[in-house]
């Protein structure tokens, strides 16, 4: 009698963990895998644990039409916002990079593989056509003046580029570019990238846009064409479409898994306890 009811304290407090936890791959990275090749997912190993949710990071070379990421758990949030952003660096490399997180049993992976198929056929863009196009325009990199004129209030000088902070409202082709607060002087080895357009997609629904804009010409933030002409440029470039309706794929709890097997079990966890407390207490 004393071995069944240790037996079934033991199923009960499995049935508990269980519910809580979510199924993720473990810290799982690949590195320069080509667009147009199945990403090597079954040589992941996972992870469950509770209160927690799927993580996803890649960096997408549009030149060389190779992608390079990791798969991993972190602690629960319920406001996590899914992001797409396009970056031009000073060496005029294109870069895409998506972060995104979910709370359903190996929705890392599949979103990975779906991710894949979308941007399996995008063209290669060169960085002779992200020089001329975009950075010619906003970027002089044998400037030799001791100090530049962003604004009629703002200067930097030349080892600095003149940094503006955009909000951006509207759909393609009719959109309204904002400048955010005060511009900024940021030295170019803090980083290597001129322009960073942030597509943030959060879980009631809504989208937000912002750009990181920075040049180095004279008055180039005080012209209100030079950051929506830049940002009209990089559409044509952007990979749109990535998060559809089913990218969040829960109320934003932070409960672990809801796959069909498991989730009854939900249901019962005051019944489990209360279980377990008779169990563990009766004589």
């Amino acid at each position: 009698m004393k071995l069944t009811r240790i037996c079934l304290l033991l199923t009960l407090l499995g049935l508990v963990v269980i519910c809580q936890s979510l199924r993720c791959a473990r810290l799982c990275t690949f590195i320069r895998i080509p667009l147009n090749q199945i990403i090597p997912i079954n040589a992941c190993a996972n992870i469950t644990r509770n209160n927690s949710q799927c993580s996803l990071y890649v960096e997408i070379d549009r030149q060389a039409l190779v992608a390079t990421g990791r798969l991993g758990i972190e602690n629960c949030v319920t406001t996590t916002a899914n992001r797409v952003e396009t970056i031009v660096k000073l060496n005029a490399a294109l870069i895409t990079i998506v972060r995104y997180t979910c709370k359903q049993d190996n929705c890392d992976t599949e979103f990975l593989l779906e991710l894949f198929k979308t941007v399996s056929n995008i063209d290669s863009v060169g960085a002779n056509v992200t020089k001329e196009n975009i950075i010619d325009s906003i970027y002089d990199d044998t400037l030799s003046l001791p100090t530049i004129n962003c604004t009629s209030s703002q200067r930097c000088e030349t080892n600095t580029v003149c940094q503006g902070n955009y909000g951006v409202q509207g759909s393609s082709g009719n959109n309204t570019i904002e400048l955010n607060g005060n511009p900024m002087c940021i030295k170019t080895s803090q980083d290597d990238y001129l322009l960073n357009i942030k597509e943030s997609y959060w879980p009631n629904g809504t989208n937000t846009t912002e750009m990181i804009f920075r040049c180095n010409l004279e008055n180039c933030l005080d012209d209100s064409i030079s950051a929506p002409t830049t940002y009209e440029k990089l559409e044509p470039f952007r990979i749109l479409n990535l998060f559809n309706d089913t990218a969040f794929d829960d109320n934003g709890t932070c409960l672990g898994t809801q796959s069909t097997g498991i989730s009854i079990f939900l249901g019962y966890q005051r019944f489990i306890y209360f279980a377990i407390t008779f169990l563990f207490f009766s004589q």
